[in-house]
């Protein structure tokens, strides 16, 4: 039976029926399709799912980009070992390729100028390096004007200035003494920076910087074609007439003038250098061999742990 307050009984809704709906809630309600029981998942729970698939996809090909050409480095430094050369030149050759953007830029061209130099392909191995040298990350300096010999840097500076002390032998053998000075000279600006300090020298008298060994022979080279451009013996020590009598000019009876020869300075008496070891007994000096030896290890040992993270020949990155 219906309520006589027709107008009042609008506004009796039960709970989750909408307001304003004037139907016939006597009437009765259409009843929903029973469940299957399965819960299904909501799309929109799903959609920070699709969202990340591009950064998965993306993070993947990186790794695979990343881990193939290590791979592909490892193989071509195999060849140079066994001295395969034409086979390592054209793995680096493609590495260069796959590397023109993005990280390491370097490796490729020095790996590629290093194996050029290898094969006595001079000037081609010098314009590799020379293109490592400009994109290889710069060393900090230890001390002004001295770099980190294990530094990339320094790695590339080493064979740089190789192949330019190469090209100053080519121009000595053909004789052209001024352009071999030149290029010995650049080959000993090259190197000077990565030169180990004095109070790191070993004192066993064994060298591993290629650069202190580069500086040596450069300077040597670079002083003998400074003699061949003056017209002196490479070989010799004197700066003059290598025929001429050296007692010459010590008799005064051949100077004209002999009020304008100087009078002969006493030579001076060397300063005795005291040792400062002397007063040692010999414990002592045995555990300062020691201190030396082990420091000698240390240094020789970190230089050897720094090489190991860098594959690719030689001593390169990747």
């Amino acid at each position: 039976m219906r309520s006589k307050h027709s107008a009042s009984d609008e506004d009796l809704l039960p709970f989750g029926a909408p307001q304003g709906d004037s139907g016939d809630f006597a009437a009765p309600a259409k009843r929903a399709p029973a469940s299957s029981g399965i819960r299904q998942r909501s799309p929109l729970a799903l959609r920070p799912l699709w969202y990340s698939i591009p950064f998965l996809v993306l993070a993947l090909l990186v790794a695979t980009y990343l881990i193939g050409l290590t791979l592909w480095s490892r193989s071509s430094l195999g060849h140079w070992k066994a001295q395969e050369y034409e086979a390592a030149k054209a793995g680096y050759e493609g590495q260069m390729g796959w590397t023109s953007v993005g990280i390491e830029q370097w490796v490729a061209h020095y790996n590629l100028g290093t194996t050029l130099l290898t094969e006595e392909s001079v000037d081609e191995g010098v314009a590799e390096l020379r293109t490592a040298f400009e994109l290889v990350p710069k060393s900090i300096e230890v001390e002004p004007g001295r770099l980190e010999s294990s530094s990339y840097e320094c790695r590339v500076r080493a064979n740089l200035g190789r192949g330019i002390e190469m090209q100053g032998d080519a121009k000595d053998a053909e004789g052209a003494n001024l352009d071999a000075y030149n290029l010995y000279a650049e080959a000993e600006e090259m190197l000077s920076p990565c030169q180990t300090p004095a109070n790191q020298l070993s004192s066993t008298g064994t060298d591993t910087n290629p650069a202190d060994r580069g500086k040596e022979r450069t300077s040597d080279k670079k002083q003998k074609s400074d003699k061949k451009n003056k017209g002196e013996d490479p070989n010799g020590d004197s700066n003059g007439d290598p025929n001429e009598d050296p007692n010459k000019g010590d008799d005064p009876s051949n100077n004209e003038d002999p009020e304008s020869t100087p009078s002969p300075s006493p030579t001076p008496t060397p300063t005795p250098t005291e040792d400062p070891f002397a007063g040692e007994n010999g414990d002592q000096k045995q555990r300062r061999e020691d201190l030396i030896h082990q420091n000698d290890e240390h240094n020789r040992d970190q230089r050897e742990q720094d090489d190991k993270g860098r594959s690719g020949n030689p001593n390169g990155a990747w």
